[in-house]
């Protein structure tokens, strides 16, 4: 399965199904190198090389954390594929990540 987001319903069939959750990378690099030799689209290393990190298409935002731990979240998020925000954006953030100093703003 080709995604975009990883932010998909349908996500959880192809999860059911043992199917591989790829970036579209992967159809354009199949493609590329079928034009210079016969390529196996479903080898292991072309998928790995091609799938989707766990934050594919989510844009994460946190309240109630420190700044070291805003970081680690920035970090973490980033690394495995996702979009960090600084503010809650409505449209934009697809999650948000509440720490305990949240429950004592007020």
């Amino acid at each position: 399965m080709v995604v975009h987001s990883l932010h998909m319903p349908w996500l959880q069939v192809a999860r059911e199904h043992r199917l591989p959750v790829l970036l579209p990378s992967w159809v354009e690099a199949c493609w590329s190198e079928g034009l210079k030799e016969v390529v196996c689209a479903t080898h292991s290393t072309t998928l790995t090389r091609h799938k989707a990190p766990p934050f594919t298409g989510l844009t994460i935002t946190v309240t109630g954390l420190d700044e070291r731990a805003r970081s680690k979240v920035k970090s973490v998020c980033t690394e495995n594929g996702g979009n960090y925000s600084g503010e809650l954006t409505k449209d934009v953030c697809t999650h948000l990540l509440v720490g305990s100093k949240a429950s004592k703003l007020g």
